[in-house]
């Protein structure tokens, strides 16, 4: 059952936005729900309005995520999320640029229009390239940074194909001709929307809990390093960890638990750490998408869709930029 439901009709506004708020991935969903039903019975006994009893919903979201989130439900959403992360990236691009190209077309007074070969591809390794970069971030905040490179090259690998193949082809080789508005925006959003409810059905899988002790070490100096902790506090941190060992038992996954978590738990109070993953993920989110945006400029053989895709690249870059700098982190003086 949808816990809005429960809410009192005057107070479910007030309760959308505290949920949208409080979902974040350090927060497990059991964790939501018990503190919801506990708003919701405190609700009921003071017979008050949301907004009088608790306040400003996102204020109260934010303390609530501080108290209740945990490193290990952050990492597990991450690294568990596997096939399902995927899929949401995946149908929320596809969705994105069904809507940001039915727009357009809408604006332009475009009713029928053309598919042909060559941008197809071009949208397909545009599409490629981003899910690559999508993944290889994911890797690169796991700790991976060998995948990080591999995933990451392939990606462009895939993108300079598919464009390869465009400029081979040539403009006007024609796949369907005078497609109609309506037919084009069901087949442009339809997947998109398809693959995020496959998401929705896709488990998350529970976190590595086997380690060789040479594992665990490599993977615990990658994440410090994507937490943004510097070389000298890593080097600190694993001086610290390789003492803890020799005086406890069993390997480093029975003393320390996930390395993962353990890095994350480290640079979590670590202002400098804190602005430097701000500046990387920042900056990686907004450059791909322009990079992209400015690729597709020069292309010749994008024909009509060059204006959506051009469109759905230059917003997806300015509102993540404008995002990013809302949630910059306050930079503290030691």
């Amino acid at each position: 059952m949808n816990l809005i439901d429960e809410w009192p009709e005057r107070d479910r506004p007030w309760a959308t936005r505290y949920m949208v708020a409080v979902s974040q991935p350090e927060v497990s969903s059991a964790a939501i729900d018990a503190r919801t039903r506990e708003l919701i019975s405190a609700l009921r006994e003071a017979d008050t309005p949301a907004d009088a009893l608790f306040g400003d919903p996102g204020e109260i979201a934010e303390e609530d995520v501080r108290v209740l989130g945990t490193n290990e439900e952050a990492v597990s959403a991450s690294e568990g999320g596997g096939a399902r992360q995927g899929l949401n990236f995946i149908g929320t691009a596809l969705t994105f640029l069904g809507v940001s190209s039915a727009l357009v077309m809408l604006t332009r007074g475009v009713w029928r229009m053309d598919v042909e070969l060559g941008p197809l591809c071009i949208v397909f390794g545009i599409l490629g390239a981003a899910i690559a970069a999508n993944l290889a971030w994911t890797l690169f905040v796991a700790g991976r940074t060998g995948w990080t490179l591999v995933v990451g090259a392939g990606g462009l690998a895939f993108m300079a194909g598919c464009i390869w193949f465009a400029a081979t082809v040539g403009p006007g080789h024609l796949l369907i001709a005078g497609v109609p508005f309506w037919v084009l925006m069901i087949g442009m959003t339809l997947p998109g929307v398809l693959v995020l409810l496959v998401a929705r059905l896709v488990p998350r899988r529970p976190l590595r809990a086997a380690w060789a002790d040479d594992q665990w070490l490599r993977r615990f100096r990658g994440a410090m390093r994507s937490q943004g902790l510097s070389g000298e506090l890593a080097r600190e941190h694993e001086r610290s960890v390789r003492a803890g060992i020799d005086e406890g038992e069993g390997g480093y996954y029975a003393e320390f638990g996930h390395p993962v978590v353990l890095a994350r738990s480290l640079a979590m109070d670590d202002n400098p750490a804190a602005i430097r993953r701000w500046r990387w993920s920042s900056s990686f989110q907004v450059a791909v998408p322009l990079l992209m945006c400015v690729l597709v400029s020069f292309s010749e053989s994008f024909g009509a869709w060059r204006s959506p895709a051009m469109i759905f690249l230059f917003v997806s870059g300015m509102v993540t930029a404008y995002t990013s700098w809302r949630h910059r982190p306050e930079v503290r003086q030691r």
